[in-house]
């Protein structure tokens, strides 16, 4: 009875000093018992119906859960150890690792929302949601058991709480409108070419292909990276290939037995398969050959050029093939020559109004 007591006055106490013309409600989020600072209408939680959602970076930055996200599928998945959370942005839908449904995750003004209550429990995080009057609520997660109840909970931060209702709504709420606004997302414009090139990558270098990525994305273009089962072995560049935007297929060595292992561990990475296998020698894809791999759903590839050598003679020989043609199917290997002939050449590309996406199914 002494808790609810206190727990009406610490809501009397939040909103004693506030008119009821600035009273509109906001969520904070306490990580660990401790409230984050600077709410701007971009990180709040926002609610839709019964359910509150937060952004992934709520769990990602200071709770030890590790994302990745997929433009191209537009999906994001939350793992930690043997756990994780696949939502499927495109299709409204998501699952944990056993394949069990979960409530799915919302985008609001381009941003990815995922529900708190159902993460918390997937990842063994206490979570509960303190309703406090008109000012809104606290998301309060924690990552063992809480050291007070809620009521102790909002007697310690209400004077916190409280300035920070107020700077936020002096800072972002407009007046009259009672609604906060959002910086609205940015879109390119394609341009259009004439040439095209798709490019792929052979990886079989995990550090490497941390090397291609990074210039790739500084460039802001995709390739496809397929990849072998030593690489395919190292989750951590399958994850990073995957969170860039990037394809991921599969080199073929021999046999659909190790395509099916690799794919196994490609899914266990990313909760998604590929169907993309690419021939290093293209005189291995035999009609018989792509045959069985179409019957087992794969498509199967090869590069129309290989790109080998030293830096130098990369891009002069690209250059050369490219004047002769209108497009071109390129593959590269995981190496510090290829690092740099990937970015002369897509500058290269763009100056010579070339059309340049990654090796795709399509091709």
């Amino acid at each position: 009875m002494k808790s609810k007591i206190i727990f009406c006055l610490i809501l009397i106490f939040l909103v004693g000093s506030i008119s009821a013309q600035a009273v509109n409600p906001l969520i904070f989020t306490a990580i660990n018992d401790v409230i984050q600072l600077a709410p701007t209408p971009n990180n709040v939680p926002i609610r839709s119906g019964s359910t509150v959602y937060v952004l992934p970076e709520t769990f990602t930055r200071l709770l030890g859960i590790k994302s990745i996200y997929n433009s191209s599928l537009d999906k994001l998945i939350l793992y930690k150890n043997d756990r994780n959370i696949a939502f499927d942005l495109k299709n409204g839908t998501a699952m944990d690792e056993s394949g069990n449904a979960v409530t799915p995750a919302v985008r609001r003004n381009g941003k990815v929302y995922v529900p708190a209550k159902a993460v918390c429990s997937r990842f063994s995080l206490n979570y509960s949601y303190i309703s406090a009057s008109s000012l809104g609520g606290v998301v309060r997660i924690n990552d063992g058991e809480p050291a007070y109840d809620d009521a102790f909970f909002l007697e310690k931060n209400a004077e916190t709480m409280r300035n920070l209702y107020m700077s936020y709504h002096r800072n972002y709420v407009n007046e009259g409108s009672g609604e906060a606004t959002q910086t609205p997302d940015k879109t390119d414009t394609p341009v259009q070419t004439k040439k095209s090139v798709t490019l792929a990558v052979k990886c079989t270098d995990g550090d490497e292909a941390d090397s291609i990525i990074s210039g790739l994305t500084v460039k802001n273009v995709s390739a496809a990276f397929y990849i072998d089962e030593r690489t395919a072995l190292d989750g951590e560049t399958i994850r990073k290939i995957f969170v860039s935007g990037c394809d991921i297929g599969i080199l073929w060595e021999g046999s659909i037995e190790k395509l099916e292992k690799v794919n196994s561990i490609i899914k266990s990475q990313t909760m998604t398969k590929t169907n993309m296998v690419l021939f290093e020698n293209a005189k291995e894809l035999t009609d018989d050959v792509e045959k069985e791999l179409n019957e087992a759903g794969y498509k199967p590839l090869s590069a129309t050029y290989n790109v080998s050598g030293k830096y130098q003679t990369m891009v002069a020989n690209v250059k050369n093939y490219m004047a002769k043609r209108t497009s071109a199917r390129l593959l590269f290997a995981t190496n510090e020559d290829s690092v740099k002939a990937l970015s002369s050449l897509i500058t290269y590309f763009r100056q010579n109004n070339c059309i340049i996406n990654a090796v795709s199914v399509f091709d």
